[in-house]
């Protein structure tokens, strides 16, 4: 007779991401995941697979959580800088001192799966199209897409380095700095 679980798969979900976000990919075992879930090996493999598998799956419903909370700010009309000023605001409050599970893990590419990157770099690429099409309302496409790819460099190193309070006040003022010189390009034609 099959026994009945006694967890709820989502809770465990949301521990294991950030024991991943905690230790990072490689350095992350078993042992740590049973240690924080209170699952054994075996319900833990049963209910998620092996480590991969389990990053796989951890991955995917941060990357959907990701995109629920920020697809809305940058599809928002009328498009353009509010849009970008309050997705930077998001960022900000959702990774506060955790750090962001995508970033973290394009650190440590050479340790996780090709199928993980390249969920990763989807993901990556969805925000800059975001940045770009808040943009293009603004810019030739040219003009846009540059001001999109060092947005999301600058993005990429609050989500990196949001761990550090210093560095993540630093970074925001990088992108206060960036995102009024942007407008003000905008309104010199």
């Amino acid at each position: 007779m099959a026994r009945t679980k006694n967890y709820n798969r989502a809770d465990i979900i949301k521990v294991i991401t950030q024991v991943f976000i905690e230790k990072g990919y490689e350095s992350t075992s078993m042992a740590d995941l049973m240690d924080k879930t209170g699952l054994n090996k075996k319900s833990l493999y049963n209910e998620f697979g092996n480590k991969e598998a389990m990053f796989e799956i951890i991955l995917a419903d941060f990357i959907a959580g990701q995109r629920a909370g920020i697809q809305p700010i940058f599809t928002r009309q009328p498009l353009g800088l509010k849009n970008i000023r309050d997705f930077f605001s998001y960022l900000d409050n959702r990774f506060a001192d955790k750090g962001c599970l995508l970033t973290l893990s394009l650190n440590e590419s050479a340790c996780i799966s090709e199928r993980s990157l390249e969920m990763i770099n989807q993901s990556i690429q969805g925000l800059e199209a975001g940045l770009r099409d808040n943009l293009s309302v603004l810019f030739d496409t040219a003009r846009a897409n540059s001001f999109a790819r060092s947005l999301l460099a600058v993005m990429l190193g609050i989500a990196t380095l949001t761990r550090s309070a210093e560095l993540r006040a630093n970074n925001l003022n990088a992108v206060h700095d960036l995102l009024n010189f942007i407008e003000a390009s905008s309104e010199a034609g």
